[in-house]
C-alpha cells in the first residue's frame, strides 16, 4: 500500500530538483556576466 505513495514522493523530489537546477543555472549564468564584464 505504500507503494503509489513511494512514487508521488519521487515525483515531488524530480520538482524540487529540477526547481533548484533551474535557480543555480540563473545564479551561475548572471555570475558569469559579470565576470565577462569585470574582464572588459
Amino acid at each position: 500500500m505504500g507503494r503509489p505513495r513511494k512514487s508521488e514522493t519521487i515525483e515531488k523530489k524530480v520538482i524540487d530538483v529540477e526547481t533548484r537546477v533551474a535557480r543555480l543555472k540563473e545564479e551561475y549564468d548572471e555570475a558569469l556576466s559579470e565576470l565577462k564584464n569585470l574582464r572588459e
